[in-house]
């Protein structure tokens, strides 16, 4: 058992997220908390490998491995200014690196940092 005693602001955000999905706050948390040990995880599993040396690949030359260099989601469309501006928007509920990583599974993030 594990009790978390969020500051007032973010409690507030956690409780509206929950009414407005008809989750349980404890849904959230432990959705967040898993995110966070997978991304920690991944993180300290990369810094080992570049401890020891390992060989390094690019990203472009990982795109270009995988098939992905010149390809375009089908559901998503190339990126322009209207695109960036909302990316760059303060407090739109998530910031970009969760947003891109609520669109990934956990099965495909653990596949690309290997």
């Amino acid at each position: 058992m594990l009790t978390v005693r969020p500051d007032p602001e973010t409690e507030a955000r956690l409780e509206k997220l929950a009414q407005a999905t008809r989750r349980s706050k404890s849904h959230y948390v432990k959705q967040a908390l898993r995110q966070y040990l997978e991304d920690r995880e991944d993180y300290l599993h990369a810094v080992a490998a570049l401890e020891r040396k390992e060989p390094r690949v690019s990203l472009k030359k990982l795109r270009k491995e995988f098939g992905l260099a010149d390809r375009v989601h089908p559901n998503r469309s190339p990126p322009n200014a209207a695109h960036r501006q909302v990316l760059a928007t303060p407090h739109t509920g998530l910031s970009k690196g969760q947003s891109r990583r609520a669109q990934r599974s956990p099965s495909h993030r653990k596949a690309v940092a290997r």
